[in-house]
């Protein structure tokens, strides 16, 4: 009699973790984790053009990006000809600092050293992605101003190729140098 009492424990033990493990399985649904793949709020691609040949890309020789109302630098010497940048979420214009020629030798500034600000203007909305990735920001109406001194600027001509940033598969913005 001893020993079934001590099977009937050890079946309602194994039988109580089971259910334990299938409700914590049913718990957790797919829609609880954001996958890698999955878009979330994109970021500004620009592509860097040669002003005196239009179709030809060109980089911007060690270039910089900062944002203006931060002091750290969001690429550090970079010699690429296209780049993806974020937007602010929670505002409607984001202004960045683009330096060229930013490369120091023994310590001291590069006498070439250029610096443009470019101010970015645009409508936000949300949209809801998932449970797990929540919501993402689709810009609109994007717009961007050249805000440095005019007689200083290495940045030629800014075009807008798509005012819409839903993705970062295409260049949104044209800079001609």
């Amino acid at each position: 009699m001893l020993r079934i009492k001590i099977k009937m424990k050890s079946l309602y033990k194994v039988a109580l973790g089971l259910s334990g493990i299938i409700l914590l399985s049913l718990g957790c649904q797919r829609d609880d984790i954001c996958s890698e793949t999955t878009q979330t709020t994109s970021r500004l691609v620009l592509s860097f053009y040669d002003a005196d040949n239009v179709n030809v890309l060109k980089a911007p020789p060690n270039m910089n990006v900062k944002a203006t109302d931060n002091d750290s630098l969001l690429f550090e010497t970079i010699n690429q000809n296209n780049i993806a940048i974020p937007l602010k979420t929670d505002g409607n214009s984001t202004e960045y600092e683009f330096i060229i020629n930013a490369e120091e030798e023994d310590d001291e500034p590069s006498v070439d050293i250029n610096s443009d600000i470019v101010q970015f203007t645009y409508a936000r909305s949300e949209e809801y992605i998932s449970r797990a990735c929540s919501y993402k920001v689709v810009y609109s109406n994007l717009n961007a101003v050249l805000t440095s001194e005019p007689n200083s600027n290495w940045i030629k001509n800014i075009v807008i190729e798509e005012s819409n940033i839903e993705d970062e598969t295409t260049t949104h913005i044209s800079i001609y140098h």
